[in-house]
């Protein structure tokens, strides 16, 4: 049967549990990796034991997912290390019973945290935790930033004649993206205002660039510009992003500022703008 919500098809057959299995893992773009829907917190205690705070998963499953549900508890008690330290792995089974598991958990499992024990200790209020909690994404929502890349170059630095970086990312279905630019340069402090001007390029996947210019003087002004790419199909893709010193007044220099200077840092940006159909 390949239908849920009716009670019976039309041949009076029900829904089957692989069904409702294949509609769950439907609606998380990321079910595959048994995420965190919510709640789940984990934290430590007078004891050894760690408490877990209520929530549900999306456990992957060989049809689809299931959900799992869990009250507020506590584990078992975990085991300090004699020397060094140990990673104790918590998480939830498909009967929404919570564990503690020394190193890496079984499969089948929602991983609520990571936590990194101290030889010795006599409590959980010790152990830190060492992971970044994965949350179910709903089939169609924003996925936030997909690539990024930094300006590392010193304050005061002159920058080159040309300069050119690639940024590489990937979506799960045809969405729109928007390549985000912050410049952070300034000319010599000289004159009035000293300006010049960057040119800059974008392709997409090798495409034919898109092109804008942004001032520069002798002011430290951050300046951005935002350039959307309205579909882009499902896949691996790159974005090169090209700068060139378009124009100058005579003798005059650019610089980097930014980072040590306490000024914002220039970035290069991709973030996804939603599903497209």
């Amino acid at each position: 049967m390949a239908q849920l919500g009716a009670a019976a098809d039309s041949a009076g057959q029900r829904t089957t549990p692989q069904t409702a299995q294949q509609v769950i893992a439907a609606l998380y773009s990321n079910s595959a990796s048994s995420p965190i829907l919510a709640g789940g917190a984990v934290s430590g205690t007078a004891t050894l034991a760690y408490h877990v705070s209520a929530g549900v998963g999306v456990l992957s499953t060989g049809s689809g997912a299931v959900y799992t549900a869990w009250g507020d508890t506590d584990t078992s008690l975990t085991s300090p290390p004699a020397a060094g330290t140990a990673i104790d792995t918590i998480g939830v089974d498909a009967d929404g019973a919570v564990h503690v598991w020394r190193d890496a958990a079984p499969a089948g499992t929602v991983i609520l945290d990571r936590r990194t024990v101290p030889a010795g200790c006599t409590a959980t209020t010790a152990t830190t935790s060492a992971y970044d909690r994965r949350y179910a994404m709903p089939y169609g929502a924003r996925l936030g930033e997909l690539a990024y890349w930094q300006e590392n170059a010193s304050p005061g630095t002159k920058i080159a004649g040309d300069w050119s970086t690639t940024m590489s990312f990937a979506l799960p279905q045809d969405r729109g993206i928007a390549v985000e630019i912050c410049q952070e340069l300034h000319t010599d402090t000289k004159a009035e205002v000293n300006p010049a001007s960057i040119l800059w390029s974008v392709s997409l996947d090798g495409g034919a660039p898109v092109r804008f210019e942004l001032p520069v003087d002798r002011r430290w002004v951050l300046r951005q510009h935002t350039l959307l790419f309205r579909w882009v199909h499902a896949g691996r893709h790159t974005v090169r992003i090209d700068r060139h010193r378009q124009w100058q007044q005579q003798d005059t220099e650019i610089y980097h500022f930014g980072g040590a200077d306490g000024y914002q840092v220039g970035y290069y940006r991709v973030q996804d703008t939603g599903p497209v159909e």
